[in-house]
């Protein structure tokens, strides 16, 4: 089949217009810039209190690299997260609801842990008081919005992979003790 003219040309036009359309940074490049920063701060964070509370020093640690690789994930993919992702990821905050409802469950687990108490309450804490602080409305400018939502979004896996973590940390004992 031979063509009479050149569709590469077009289609690359239409690419390019309708990449530029959804992109992060149609409505700043500033904004780009200081979520890149953040997410690079949100990182060290994260490290400082892994280190600082010595979370690290239960077998199942790994688990706390989880936040990290979020974060680096979400740092590569700035660029094309258009604001219709944006508002998909952000429509309901069920989780908090939800880690706020299981504190009755921790209470219960911490009387049963046959393992250091003082870490397991540590780890039940932070990860409460992470998942409280999404519900701290910052009212910005709407083209602020978007490193609202990201700051949100850092606590909440932040908070889940610490509840993740003391979950398992507190099944690592419970089967052992019943072995």
């Amino acid at each position: 089949m031979v063509e009479f003219f050149d569709t590469s040309a077009i289609q690359e036009q239409e690419f390019k217009k309708f990449h530029r359309a959804y992109k992060v940074t149609s409505t700043s490049d500033d904004t780009l810039f200081i979520l890149q920063i953040f997410y690079v701060g949100i990182a060290v964070f994260w490290i400082l209190l892994v280190s600082y509370f010595r979370l690290w020093k239960e077998k199942y640690s790994f688990i706390l690299l989880i936040p990290l690789i979020v974060f680096f994930i979400t740092f590569l993919y700035l660029e094309d997260v258009s604001p219709a992702v944006e508002e998909n990821m952000s429509k309901t905050n069920f989780l908090s609801v939800g880690i706020i409802l299981t504190l009755p469950l921790l209470s219960w687990m911490v009387k049963e842990h046959t393992g250091d108490k003082q870490h397991f309450i540590t780890l039940a804490i932070m990860a409460l008081v992470l998942s409280l602080f999404t519900f701290v409305d910052i009212w910005v400018p709407e083209s602020r919005l978007t490193i609202y939502k990201h700051f949100r979004s850092t606590l909440q896996v932040m908070s889940v992979c610490l509840f993740i973590y003391a979950l398992v940390v507190y099944y690592h004992y419970a089967l052992r003790s019943v072995k």
